[in-house]
């Protein structure tokens, strides 16, 4: 019948409006799609160089970390070295005159508290210089290696120690001495410092010195072996995210591939993360 026959042409027209319409739709998801998986790429380009320059940024602080830390017991060394050539001025003079059996005894009993103060103040230098030198081969390279975590946090926490005596900040280091695992050291302690770092601006923020403590422990699953480092503080929380744990969190997910979980309450923050590793 006629009715039929338009009903059936109604039909076909709507079928192809449809399909028009589906086909316009498509072609805009798979746009908007593609400039969508340009913009991740982009994203994480940036993400890559902003994980490369802070790594830069962290050579640069630790070169003034260093600076800072080596000036006290080299100047305690020079101090110590100067007055021992002002006693030996004394000495040649006791000497030119007649040397006195007490006045040996003296010279040799401050020329050998002396040496000792000298040899103590270079082998603080020799001591930190040693924590610096290991930590910057670790910034500067990705290779993995085996390494105790308590050590990596203490060559972290030297370097940063102009900035934690200035803010007064307290670091409880509860890492196990005897933890250690194989994997990138400097990794390790570029998450370390900005999560220190995140801790010590937001207790600026709400005007108190930083109150942190580091623990960490092993673990493994189905996924294999892995270290649980706690970053725990008792600054309030954020009004709005750091920079320093954004890096954390990028490092941790993509270049680690671990994950990494941050509880916020007025009392503190709480930041734990999953790192992959073998556990000796």
């Amino acid at each position: 019948s006629n009715e039929s026959r338009e009903l059936l042409n109604s039909t076909h027209n709507h079928t192809a409006e449809l399909e028009l319409i589906v086909a316009e739709r498509t072609t805009e998801l798979q746009r908007a799609n593609a400039s969508l998986k340009q913009t991740i790429g982009h994203l994480r380009n940036t993400q890559q160089e902003l994980v490369r320059a802070d790594r830069l940024g962290t050579l640069g602080g630790l070169i003034a970390g260093v600076a800072n830390e080596l000036q006290v017991p080299l100047d305690q060394a020079a101090q110590t070295a100067r007055g021992f050539l002002n006693q030996l001025d004394t000495f040649k003079t006791q000497w030119t005159r007649g040397l006195r059996k007490a006045e040996l005894e003296n010279f040799v009993e401050q020329a050998e508290t002396l040496g000792h103060q000298v040899s103590h103040d270079i082998g603080a230098s020799v001591e930190l210089l040693s924590r610096f030198k290991q930590l910057a081969v670790d910034q500067a390279s990705e290779q993995p290696r085996r390494f105790r975590l308590h050590e990596v946090a203490e060559n972290v926490l030297a370097a940063m120690r102009p900035v934690l005596t200035w803010k007064a900040c307290q670091i409880d280091n509860r890492i196990p001495p005897a933890l250690d695992t194989h994997a990138q050291a400097g990794v390790f302690g570029q998450i370390l410092h900005h999560l220190l770092t995140d801790a010590i601006e937001r207790a600026d923020l709400s005007g108190q010195a930083a109150q942190v403590e580091l623990s960490a422990r092993p673990g493994n699953d189905e996924r294999g072996e892995w270290i649980r480092l706690t970053v725990a503080d008792k600054a309030p929380a954020p009004d709005q995210p750091h920079t320093g744990f954004a890096l954390a969190e990028t490092l941790v997910r993509d270049t680690c591939q671990g994950d990494i979980e941050r509880i916020d309450t007025s009392s503190g923050t709480k930041v734990t993360a999953r790192l992959p590793g073998t556990i000796a």
